[in-house]
């Protein structure tokens, strides 16, 4: 047992730091992101500064000793001109947030969502949103660091169940401890992802993000059926059939978790 322990320890270990370096890696990268951000942001601030500006001048020009010039269609064009005006300030406004919003982040993070709502946060703004930028970069970090750290609880209770498993029942409070652990490092951890902001822009397009999403859909399904099935051990007349069930979606949960951290790493 304690040589599995320093082999778990030591793989748990070597993935974070693999991950910090990594994380180090990119830090450039991201600054230059954060750059191309900003730039981006104060582009678009500019673009809603100048066409939401009044257009005195044009006023001005139609205009002759304090009234409208007298020719065909110049009030018309003054109001076509200032509603073209809206509409394009309204579109600079809309490119504060991905075309491609999800519900989830529409419902936290839009116009009218609740983070908004209920003073959180305040109105969208080419300020805001950088803010937003960077929080969202902090909380997906720190949501691979979690990572790391769920999946070594993971593994510490797949072995601890195992040795219950095996005879040991006076491993169970140690294998109940764990538990406990995981499912609070792992509902934090997934928090950050779905509560963080959303991207300036997102691709349509397949990449290991996009598998570590489908991963993701099975090892959720895994951490609620697993502890449901554990539970039924304690009133089971079929011990044995139900602790093999039990078994199973354990192991499948920590190697669909694992994968799920592997894609998005190496």
């Amino acid at each position: 047992m304690n040589n599995y322990l320093k082999i778990l320890t030591g793989f748990v270990f070597l993935v974070v730091m693999t991950e910090a370096g990594r994380v180090h890696a990119q830090t450039s990268d991201t600054r230059m992101q954060s750059q191309f951000s900003d730039g981006q942001l104060h582009t678009q601030a500019s673009d809603i500064h100048m066409q939401t500006q009044p257009f005195d001048s044009q006023i001005l020009a139609q205009t002759f000793d304090g009234e409208t010039d007298s020719t065909v269609g110049a009030p018309v064009q003054s109001v076509v001109f200032q509603e073209d005006s809206a509409a394009r300030a309204a579109a600079a406004h809309a490119r504060l947030l991905p075309k491609n919003i999800s519900f989830g982040e529409r419902l936290m993070w839009g116009d009218n969502g609740i983070m908004r709502g209920i003073g959180i946060v305040p109105a969208l703004t080419p300020e805001e949103r950088k803010f937003e930028l960077s929080l969202r970069r902090t909380m997906l970090t720190t949501h691979q660091i979690g990572g790391f750290v769920s999946l070594g609880l993971m593994m510490a209770t797949a072995y601890y169940g195992q040795q219950v498993l095996n005879g040991h029942r006076d491993l169970l409070p140690t294998h109940k401890a764990f538990i406990s652990a995981t499912i609070v490092s792992y509902t934090a951890t997934g928090l950050l992802s779905v509560l963080s902001p959303p991207p300036l822009i997102r691709r349509d397009e397949n990449s290991t993000t996009t598998l570590h999403k489908t991963l993701a859909w099975v090892h959720v399904a895994g951490m609620i059926l697993t502890p449901i099935i554990g539970g039924m051990l304690r009133h089971s007349q079929n011990y044995d059939q139900i602790a093999r069930f039990h078994q199973i979606s354990g192991y499948v949960t920590t190697a669909t978790f694992a994968a799920s951290m592997i894609v998005v790493t190496f």
